[in-house]
């Protein structure tokens, strides 16, 4: 594990899993990064201006409060 680890930082790859099917495959970081953009681009993905985490933590909590 350890080799294939040292040959992936050398190479300047990752290992990931393919976007059609369960396989695995070695991508160039480089490429991988700009298939991520490309698809975030591409998909009208948007940036969020705050953490949305807080809002639906209180809301469940208080929900949760309600049942008992």
């Amino acid at each position: 594990m350890k080799k294939l680890n040292q040959k992936l930082a050398t190479k300047n790859a990752i290992i990931t899993q393919s976007d059609k099917d369960k396989t695995i495959v070695i991508i160039n970081t480089e490429e991988y990064c700009k298939y991520i953009h490309t698809f975030l681009a591409t998909n009208n993905f948007s940036t969020l201006t705050r953490d949305p985490k807080d809002k639906y933590q209180k809301l469940t909590l208080k929900q949760c409060k309600n049942t008992i």
